[in-house]
């Protein structure tokens, strides 16, 4: 693995909700350094697999003279298994038994929150059993770096501890009334998630050197332009052949709203932070592969 994917992986976890693809990176960029740290900010977070002991066995797997008891196979290429390290890592192992795990947590609140009857609870298990086999398409097409826009928003949803379901349409009136004071604090809690997890993804860079009163000012500043890009929906991630033109809104949003907050040279330094996200985003989820 070469030196910038390594300084650029930990980015992937930060991409913005509906373009908070500036998150996305660093926070990936950041990945080792801030692990404990994303976990506290998550209501979820799937338990890695032990990664060191997993590449020990690749690597033995593919060293000449090792015996494995098993027929070697050929060499897989370098960069092939250099994304496929990558792309483990920013998944964190989800697997089948991981997004079971969440799906029947996510169950168990909507059913226990909002009395919800048998007959209600079938229609969310076929959803969530569609919503399942969703994820798990799209984490094997990022492993293979084959996704495209959609596997954003997904994995998104994944990294924040999400597993929406469409539960409002089965509803009676009071259920109504009970969800939406669910939807609203969860969504409070989860714009206030993405701001924090942006604020320690920007503190991690040396040459913002943020003050306390800084600090203060783009915490605000970010929460609006998460709040807005919350509010997008998953229209955001459409295979439709603008999703670059919507990265490019978001980013600019990002350095508008931190404009007159940074100096000179922060803001050269933010500048050239987000270069790399839109670099990044594009080569995993479609930019350089729709281009080849």
């Amino acid at each position: 693995m070469t030196a910038r994917m390594k300084r650029l992986l930990p980015a992937i976890l930060v991409v913005l909700l509906l373009v908070a693809a500036l998150m996305l990176i660093h926070a990936w960029r950041k990945l080792s350094e801030l692990e404990g740290e994303v976990a506290q900010l998550r209501a979820e977070h799937p338990k890695p697999l032990p990664k060191q002991s997993s590449r020990k066995a690749v690597a033995a797997a593919d060293t000449p003279g090792t015996t494995t008891g098993v027929a070697q196979q050929p060499a897989e290429p370098a960069q092939e298994k250099d994304h496929k390290n990558a792309a483990n890592d920013m998944l964190m192992g989800a697997g089948a038994k991981e997004i079971a795990s969440r799906s029947a947590a996510r169950l168990t609140l909507l059913r226990d929150r909002l009395k919800l009857r048998p007959e209600q609870m079938a229609e969310l298990e076929k959803a969530a059993a569609a919503r399942s086999a969703a994820l798990l398409a799209a984490f094997e097409r990022i492993r293979n770096n084959k996704a495209r826009p959609p596997d954003m928003g997904l994995f998104m949803d994944w990294s924040l501890g999400r597993f929406d379901l469409p539960v409002k349409p089965l509803l009676d009136a009071e259920q109504v009334e009970q969800f939406a004071g669910l939807e609203a604090a969860q969504r409070t809690s989860r714009i206030e998630g993405l701001v924090n997890i942006e604020m320690l993804e920007l503190q991690g860079q040396p040459a913002l050197h943020l003050t306390p009163e800084q600090k203060d000012q783009v915490f605000a500043a970010l929460s609006g332009v998460n709040a807005a890009e919350d509010a997008l929906g998953e229209a955001y991630y459409a295979d439709d052949g603008r999703f670059a033109d919507r990265i490019d809104d978001s980013l600019n949003r990002r350095r508008e709203a931190l404009q007159s907050v940074l100096d000179a040279a922060q803001w050269q330094s933010y500048g050239a932070v987000l270069d790399e996200d839109r670099a990044l985003i594009m080569r995993m989820f479609g930019g350089d592969k729709a281009a080849k």
